[in-house]
């Protein structure tokens, strides 16, 4: 497959511009020495493809846009000559094209330098083009990788700490209107007609739905509210990145209030059965798998909920504790918890308890541990991160609503204190191309914050509302007017 070719996707010649996959010197097509300083930032918005970009043509140096084009007629066929927002171009790069015949003019009637960087490419073209498509695919490069070695550690740390609390907050105001969701559903379930006062009109009364309105303490405290949005998060903890937004589903599906109605919290096999049969990923291949497929037969017409389907879940390489149908045997157990056990209270008791973080720690994950049959199929790493993201920002919550000042302070200084979390690939990447050893993860809390800067500013490209990134970029700005010539 040539890298010449007019089938070549735009993303991959920006990717070749963005990573400099090019062999000095460039060269305008007029001939003048081209000199990137900067290959500017990636523009997902309307507009050129690169932003701020800072580079020298024939000893000049200019600061502005790029854009790309796999051929010198795009720019025409693109309408960009009528487009003011490309006035600001400093250089048009393409691929390959006729620049005599389709000469880059801006709608302000400026001729714009153009470079055909086809015979800059360094090596065969197949060879290239093959390692190109990988790296986008899989690249995760942030916009500053390159240009943050000066940047001070302790700047680093103040504006990760900033965004570790901004993610601490974000995740109480959503589990905070999760709850209320959760109890108006109660409310429409158990409240008679007419508790809001709607008048009712002759066949039209089922229509008519009761005003809104906020919800007092009394209605936000029943138990098993705060049960199901437990439930929730620790379902939501046990799918990782690829099977979250099933296993909530199948929370929001087999809720605790179903399970109650079905009268199956004490029976373990009809449990698993349930949650299983509605999964879609019961068993067939072993004896306790046929038993299991029998039992959800005869307990599927009771069911009311939503059912999934083995299409809905991602099977890809994993160890076996962390496969849908193991973390399946561990919700059943966590249900019983829940419901039968009083897990919400016990988390309560432990963060107020006054004991050393270490402790309340240990605690924590002997209520969230499940060894079944001998087999650890939740272990102490999996229960640490659900601790982390449900447990600390519930009790926040519930600190908040009730002012528990001994379950708020429990649970601020257990935040602060907690170890650091098991590393993954977004955390990997922010450690090679942003702390670069100069500051450790050595807690949760950094690593909170870390990942809150990639989701939030890093893969968005917003450097400028960046507290690094303005740092970054101003200076490199700084940099190229004082050598200016």
């Amino acid at each position: 497959m040539s890298i010449r070719g007019n089938h070549i996707p735009e993303r991959v010649l920006q990717h070749i511009w963005q990573r400099q996959y090019l062999s000095a010197p460039l060269k305008t097509t007029d001939g003048k020495s081209v000199v990137v300083h900067f290959p500017g930032e990636m523009n997902d918005d309307g507009g050129p493809d690169f932003r701020h970009a800072r580079i020298s043509i024939g000893g000049t140096r200019y600061y502005g846009e790029i854009e790309i084009h796999r051929k010198a007629a795009d720019w025409i066929h693109h309408a960009h000559h009528r487009d003011p927002k490309y006035n600001s171009v400093i250089l048009h790069v393409v691929l390959h094209g006729e620049t005599d015949r389709w000469p880059t003019v801006s709608q302000s009637g400026r001729r714009v330098p153009t470079v055909v960087f086809g015979s800059f490419l360094p090596e065969s073209s197949k060879k290239l083009f093959e390692r190109i498509v990988h790296e986008v695919q899989t690249d995760r490069r942030i916009p500053c990788s390159l240009y943050n070695e000066s940047i001070d550690p302790g700047v680093m740390e103040h504006w990760i700490m900033t965004l570790a609390r901004q993610r601490l907050e974000t995740k109480v105001r959503v589990l905070e209107e999760r709850l209320r969701e959760l109890a108006r559903e109660e409310l429409q379930v158990s409240e008679p007609r007419g508790q809001f006062g709607v008048i009712e009109q002759e066949g039209s009364a089922d229509e008519i739905p009761p005003p809104y309105r906020e919800l007092s303490s009394s209605e936000i405290s029943n138990r098993s509210v705060w049960d199901q949005l437990l439930y929730e998060g620790i379902m939501d903890g046990f799918g990782y990145s690829r099977n979250r937004k099933p296993f909530l589903r199948l929370a929001m599906s087999v809720t605790l209030g179903r399970v109650r109605a079905m009268r199956i919290e004490r029976n373990e096999t009809d449990l698993r059965a349930v949650l299983y049969g509605v999964a879609g990923l019961v068993p067939s291949e072993t004896h306790l798998g046929e038993i299991l497929r029998k039992r959800w037969e005869e307990l599927r017409p009771s069911f009311q909920g939503d059912v999934l389907g083995k299409a809905d879940w991602q099977f890809f390489p994993a160890r076996p504790a962390n496969l849908p149908a193991t973390r399946i045997l561990a919700a059943a157990a966590m249900i019983q918890r829940i419901i039968l056990y009083d897990l919400f209270g016990s988390i309560v008791k432990s963060i107020a308890s006054g004991r050393t973080n270490g402790e309340i720690l240990k605690l924590l994950q002997k209520l969230f541990c499940v060894t079944i049959e001998g087999k650890r199929v939740l272990g102490l790493s999996r229960a640490s991160d659900i601790i982390a993201n449900t447990v600390i920002p519930i009790c926040f919550l519930y600190a908040r609503l009730y002012k528990r000042k001994d379950v708020r302070e429990g649970a601020r200084y257990l935040y602060e204190w907690f170890p650091p979390l098991s590393t993954n690939a977004i955390l990997r990447l922010m450690e090679h191309q942003l702390l670069k050893q100069r500051l450790e993860l050595s807690s949760m809390r950094l690593q909170q914050g870390v990942l809150q800067l990639y989701l939030y500013f890093c893969r968005e490209e917003r450097c400028r509302e960046c507290e690094i990134g303005k740092v970054v970029f101003n200076d490199y700005i700084k940099r190229d007017h004082a050598g200016a010539p």
